[in-house]
């Protein structure tokens, strides 16, 4: 199990996880919990003929959306709960003929930006008018680069801050995350 995202929805936290076997690719689990500490296996509620990984769920106009990494289709996906949260399908291409790593987004009324890394670890950034827009690439996309450019989270507005985990692969995979705060001159559509 990698890559948890967890929504809270009324007394049920729902924790979504990237689930790989020894041998395939990897699907999309749920694990619930009523505490927060106790979790129950709930199955698989999203499995592709390509590797998902990364299930960032969230909410929009009061529907329930999860943007998972799906590098390996070469576009970058979006899903929307039909019954939420075991079955999803995919609404919309959020950007086509690439291979994105781990895009976190971040939505609101005067801001939306996807962040997600390439295979040169280097982190973009794009821009649009709204989740269903023109997602493209923001005037300075290239973000980050080097062992520190690969989201390791969702970002979360934070005193009028806008906080970006990021992955910290300095010595491997997995070896630890540093939390970025974004800062913007100027936003321009």
């Amino acid at each position: 199990l990698a890559d948890p995202f967890f929504l809270k929805v009324k007394d049920t936290f729902y924790l979504f996880v990237e689930h790989q076997k020894l041998k395939g690719g990897a699907s999309i689990a749920l694990l619930t919990s009523t505490d927060g500490l106790h979790y129950t296996p709930k199955g698989t509620v999203l499995k592709e003929k390509f590797h998902l990984s990364y299930p960032q769920v969230f909410t929009y106009k009061n529907e329930f959306y999860m943007l998972p990494e799906s590098q390996q289709s070469h576009q970058v996906l979006l899903y929307k709960a039909k019954k939420f949260p075991y079955e999803w399908a995919i609404c919309d291409t959020l950007i086509k003929n690439i291979q994105l790593k781990d895009p976190s987004i971040y939505l609101s009324d005067t801001l939306n930006i996807l962040m997600a890394c390439d295979k040169k670890q280097t982190l973009h950034m794009y821009q649009a008018d709204s989740l269903f827009g023109n997602w493209k690439l923001h005037a300075q996309p290239n973000v980050l680069t080097g062992s520190e450019s690969r989201p390791g989270g969702r970002i979360t507005a934070y005193k009028n801050k806008l906080i970006l985990p990021i992955q910290n692969a300095a010595n491997g995979y997995g070896y630890g995350l540093s939390l970025y705060e974004m800062k913007f001159v100027k936003w321009q559509y």
